[in-house]
């Protein structure tokens, strides 16, 4: 599936300041007849490094519905869940919490079962682009 997704779907993630700054928050709008999404996340191809993430999943303006933190060692397997979404207008927030020298990692967020669909296993992809911040 990492192999296979566009760039609205993965992106990277760098690591914040030495000084307590946090690092690069990414955020995902989720389609609305998504009700479960699969998130991959490694760091093979930027640098084989272990990484930090806060993934948070939205419902509305800053109203938190399911908070996760994700410490993996790194090197070329890949960490893979599957999240339910809370329903439409759901977002997923992803904050770096590992220093900008060695916190670069990519995650991609896919649609794994889509409503009406009948379909599992990540057939559809999402349709915005994620929104950069910091």
């Amino acid at each position: 599936v990492f192999e296979n997704c566009n760039s609205a779907e993965k992106i990277k993630i760098q690591g914040g300041s030495t000084q307590g700054g946090g690092g690069a928050v990414r955020y995902w709008k989720i389609p609305a007849n998504a009700k479960s999404v699969q998130l991959l996340s490694w760091s093979r191809d930027v640098g084989k490094k272990s990484f930090k993430l806060d993934i948070e999943v939205l419902q509305g303006p800053n109203n938190k519905r399911q908070f996760y933190y994700l410490q993996c060692g790194g090197s070329c397997q890949p960490y893979h869940s599957v999240i339910q979404t809370p329903g439409k207008g759901s977002v997923i927030r992803i904050q770096n919490k590992k220093f900008v020298e060695d916190g670069l990692v990519e995650v991609a967020i896919v649609p794994y079962e889509m409503i009406n669909e009948g379909k599992e296993g990540g057939d559809g992809f999402l349709n915005a682009a994620p929104t950069q911040r910091g």
